[in-house]
C-alpha cells in the first residue's frame, strides 16, 4: 500500500536480498507467511496490469512495483 515500502523492497530485490524474506518483512497480503507464494495462476484471471507485469517476466526475474487496486504488487517469476 505503501509507495516508500514498494521503493525498499525494490532496493532489497536490487541488492540480491531472497525475494521469499522481503515478502515475509513487508507484505499485507495472506501469502506473506508463505513468503509471498501466490502459486501457479492463470494470468487470464489476473486484472491487466498484473496481467501485463507477470507476461513481461523472464523466468527468475522480478518486477518493478505494480499498483493495481489500490495496493503495491511485486512478482517474481519462478519458471
Amino acid at each position: 500500500e505503501d509507495p516508500e515500502v514498494s521503493g525498499l523492497i525494490a532496493e532489497g530485490i536490487a541488492a540480491g536480498e531472497d525475494f521469499g524474506t522481503l515478502a515475509t518483512r513487508f507484505s499485507t497480503g495472506a501469502t506473506a507467511v508463505r513468503g509471498g507464494d501466490i502459486g501457479w495462476v492463470d494470468p487470464t484471471q489476473m486484472v491487466g496490469e498484473l496481467r501485463a507485469a507477470i507476461e513481461a517476466l523472464e523466468p527468475g526475474a522480478t518486477s518493478p512495483p505494480v499498483e493495481a487496486g489500490g495496493l503495491m504488487h511485486v512478482f517474481k517469476r519462478i519458471r
